[in-house]
């Protein structure tokens, strides 16, 4: 393991405006821009009537949001089957019926219940595919973290200058008498160390 911290993301390096100019001496790799989704876009996979409002309810925003890609839909639609799926079986777990008695000849066991034991997989699922299509506040922060170091600059910006402080005549001088900051010696008569 090499020494010393972890190296700083390119995009960090760029917001803090890379002071020792290291950035240059890499070959950068800019990403191409992804090509829109177009407002007619279908599901690749026949959709139910849940899951297809679902689809209708969220492909909107992720598009705007620029989340959402042409490659993502196969993955975003199988959330939405997914959801769908969860939708459905949630009424059919009461809190009565999570555990469930056994009873064989030789011993009677507490079980979960198969309907809550498939919806916690079904809700495993989809908080995966939450993160990847930022529908958490993790996943969300990230993504606007990426495309905010990804942003064009204005013209006036420059990336790499570093601010400098002002060397102002209207800065008042540094105080003269230093204040003794230590500690009173607990022996004696409260003479300083």
């Amino acid at each position: 393991m090499p020494k010393g911290g972890r190296p700083k993301p390119d995009a960090l390096k760029i917001l803090q405006g890379d002071p020792g100019r290291t950035l240059k001496k890499k070959a950068r790799h800019v990403p191409e821009d992804p090509s829109p989704l177009g407002d007619n876009v279908v599901p690749p996979i026949e959709l139910g009537p849940v899951e297809q409002r679902l689809w209708n309810q969220l492909l909107p925003l992720l598009r705007d949001r620029k989340f959402l890609q042409a490659t993502d839909l196969l993955t975003f639609t199988r959330y939405c089957k997914f959801f769908a799926l969860f939708i459905e079986m949630a009424p059919k777990v009461s809190a009565k019926a999570l555990v469930k008695v056994t009873k064989s000849s030789h011993v009677e066991m507490e079980r979960l219940d198969k309907r809550f034991a498939a919806l916690m997989q079904i809700d495993k699922r989809l908080c995966e595919h939450e993160a990847m299509f930022g529908l958490n506040p993790v996943a969300r922060q990230t993504f606007l973290a990426r495309q905010a170091a990804q942003a064009p600059r204005l013209p006036f910006e420059n990336r790499e200058a570093t601010p400098k402080p002002r060397s102002d005549a209207s800065q008042p001088p540094p105080e003269a008498h230093q204040i003794d900051s230590r500690l009173p010696s607990p022996i004696g008569m409260g003479r300083p160390n």
